[in-house]
């Protein structure tokens, strides 16, 4: 989802091979940096990141990724940032779709009240050309 709309055409098997994501481990967050590193685009990584850090981001058109515990789930899980407003988040997301609506401040609590797999609250990346 970020490469394309950053112009890089890549299948999902194709970037699942690049991540080294499988269904053992799955993804950690490191396995990201080989990627953008890879192509050469500008990034920035935030552990323990603010509310007002997540819109600086889209506020300068960053692709932004983030992990959050999602609530059926109950797993650490990555989603893209679709949407901003000063009340609500959208997130594109591989389980619940294109147009998964929270509001702000639910997502604060699930984004940053538990430790994901990686043990790191409110983790975004945030990725540009």
């Amino acid at each position: 989802m970020v490469l394309g709309s950053l112009g890089i055409k890549k299948s999902e098997k194709q970037i699942t091979k690049l991540i080294g994501t499988n269904k053992i481990r799955g993804t950690n967050h490191r396995d990201f940096l080989s990627v953008v590193e890879k192509y050469k685009l500008r990034y920035s990584v935030q552990r323990e990141a603010t509310i007002d850090e997540l819109k600086y981001f889209y506020k300068n058109h960053y692709k932004i990724i983030v992990c959050y515990f999602h609530p059926t789930e109950k797993i650490g899980h990555y989603a893209v940032v679709r949407k901003l407003t000063p009340t609500k988040i959208t997130l594109m997301d591989p389980v619940d779709g294109p147009n998964k609506t929270y509001s702000l401040s639910y997502f604060q609590k699930i984004w940053s009240s538990r430790k994901t797999y990686n043990k790191e609250r409110s983790w975004l990346m945030a990725i540009r050309n």
